[in-house]
């Protein structure tokens, strides 16, 4: 058979790029057709998006994938990072400029928000590890500084549904993304509407919850002309980034928390998979979140971090994944002297049981990074 192809958008914090897989009906080959770099832009003491040149990159991007595809294009859907949205009035008018997950905006709201709602309600709704650039308390920030941005909203957006919104016009939030938010309650898998009320924070700027793999309608006849593409699908992958890499590791164990993985890129995570979100108190004082990946599993993290050194450790071997069974870890640490091994058995046994003796676990931590070298010989 032709090649069919697929266009995917994958948006880093850093960098990002149109990809074209292609599949002649037995194996997927995957190429770059337009890279482009990403970053805050600072401006008036604030770290903003420029979501409007990002969006003109992926057009370019799209542009080059019809000259060199045309009529074999099927359709395309966007990945991201987490947690950063895009307020919408009820005339589609973007509402501010998005504001980058690092700025300062959010220092200190942890202690706001737990003065209004205990932490243990937070993560008994949510799952997520307290980060103050979480979405939740990005609205939090914003309903403490600009609260008539709020009053006028009429949709919140998630970054990769804004390219969504710009590819199709849906008005509508992945799941994946959704529970990068602190704002889903991962057991019903619905917005967290009662801890929301809590907060006082609207919730009728929450759209319709779509699971990865939904078709969200043809590609805009304006944006079709101008790149030269048909109306192809517009197709929400697990349109969370780390979600769909962690579901491209090859293992036959999905689902099951007796394998680790470790993604590297800006951010690093730890984790395993397990096929429920795990809410339980030891979960929280492990620093413990969950996300979610396709075919019903979560991906429990017990450790994220920006340290450059683990991105150099986990990528000497010319792989972004190095895949190993729990009783195989290594002690390794960073600054902060965490036990990576730890972190993860803890995760494993809290699947199944209650941990405990968490205090005494985090005892056992590495002496420092130099044990890295270790890990880069092998």
């Amino acid at each position: 058979m032709a090649n069919q192809c697929y266009l995917g958008v994958d948006l880093g914090a850093e960098s990002g790029r149109v990809m074209a897989g292609l599949f002649d009906g037995k194996r997927i080959t995957v190429e770059e057709l337009h890279r482009f770099p990403n970053g805050p832009t600072a401006i008036g003491g604030t770290l903003r998006w420029d979501v409007l040149r990002l969006w003109s990159e992926i057009k370019n991007g799209l542009s080059v994938a019809a000259q060199r595809f045309g009529k074999d294009i099927v359709s395309v859907g966007v990945d991201t990072w987490g947690v950063d949205y895009v307020l919408l009035s009820p005339h589609n008018e973007i509402i501010g400029q998005p504001f980058h997950y690092r700025d300062a905006r959010t220092r200190g709201i942890l202690d706001d928000a737990f003065a209004r709602v205990p932490r243990a309600d937070i993560f008994a709704e949510t799952g997520l590890q307290f980060l103050e650039l979480n979405t939740l308390f990005q609205l939090l920030a914003t309903q403490k500084n600009t609260p008539e941005l709020l009053t006028i909203a009429d949709c919140i957006l998630l970054m990769p549904d804004f390219f969504h919104w710009c590819l199709s016009g849906s008005r509508v939030c992945e799941f994946t993304e959704a529970t990068t938010s602190q704002c889903l309650h991962p057991t019903k898998k619905t917005w967290a509407v009662d801890l929301l009320n809590r907060f006082d924070l609207p919730t009728h700027i929450f759209p319709e919850i779509v699971p990865p793999g939904s078709n969200l309608g043809a590609l805009l006849g304006e944006v079709a002309n101008e790149t030269g593409l048909s109306q192809i699908n517009v197709v929400a992958p697990a349109s969370h980034d780390t979600g769909s890499a962690v579901a491209a590791v090859p293992t036959s164990n999905t689902g099951k928390p007796n394998w680790a993985y470790i993604s590297s890129g800006t951010w690093s995570l730890v984790g395993v998979e397990v096929t429920t979100a795990i809410l339980s108190d030891s979960a929280q004082q492990c620093r413990k979140t969950d996300f979610a990946r396709p075919a019903n599993a979560w991906c429990a993290v017990g450790y994220e971090c920006r340290p450059a050194v683990l991105e150099t450790a986990v990528t000497s071997r010319g792989s972004l994944w190095q895949r190993f069974p729990i009783p195989n870890l290594k002690r390794v640490g960073t600054v902060e002297q965490v036990n990576f091994a730890q972190d993860v058995r803890r995760l494993r046994h809290a699947a199944a049981v209650d941990v405990g003796g968490v205090d005494r676990q985090r005892n056992h931590a590495v002496q420092g990074v130099d044990q890295f070298q270790d890990v880069q010989r092998r």
